[in-house]
Order: structure tokens, then C-alpha cells, then sequence
């Protein structure tokens, strides 16, 4: 909560949470009910993406934060900032400059 001077126990859209547990359905089918899972797990972090106004009503939404591969940061275009990993980018930004020769 680095845009606060005092740390309030609101959770907000954005924080990071441990100690939560998520489940995942997974559909392989979607015209079948027989081929689905549900996948229970209680992941290291999770990030809340429920808008603070509708967690009062004790209703959350949280996705787990998954390890980044450290090859990854190999590249110097994801190294620099991780998050361009969502964006449209050229073709030789994807993979590392030694790659490309």
C-alpha cells in the first residue's frame, strides 16, 4: 500500500494476500458436465481483483501469483520490466538478442 502514509486492514483491489485457498475450475468440454475438474490449491501469494466496494459484502476474488521462470529475465526487453510480457511487442523482442542471429 505504497500510495498511503498509514496502513489501514481494508483489503483492496491489488493487494497481495498469502494464506488463501483458490479453486480453479477446469472445463476440457464445454458442451459435456462429465469432463471437468476442480483444481484446490493454497498458492505461496495471491492478488485480490475484486473492486474494494463489493469485498464488504465478504465476496472476493483473488487469482494465485505464480513463480516467473527465471529465464525469462534472460531477455533483457522482459528484464527490464516484466510486465511488457503482456503487451504487443515487435518480434525480435521476444526472445534474446542472441537468439535472433
Amino acid at each position: 500500500m505504497f500510495y498511503q502514509e498509514e496502513i489501514d486492514n481494508a483489503l483492496r483491489f491489488g493487494d497481495v494476500l498469502s494464506g488463501f485457498i483458490v479453486t480453479s475450475p477446469i472445463i476440457k468440454n464445454p458442451d459435456s458436465l462429465e469432463t471437468y475438474e476442480i483444481s484446490v490449491v493454497q498458492p505461496d501469494f495471491c492478488v485480490i481483483l475484486s473492486p474494494c466496494c463489493s469485498i464488504g459484502h465478504k465476496v472476493i476474488t483473488l487469482s494465485p501469483l505464480i513463480p516467473v521462470r527465471g529465464s525469462f529475465f534472460n531477455n533483457p526487453y522482459f528484464a527490464q520490466d516484466l510486465t511488457r510480457i503482456n503487451g504487443t511487442m515487435k518480434p525480435q523482442q521476444t526472445v534474446h538478442p542472441s537468439m535472433r542471429e
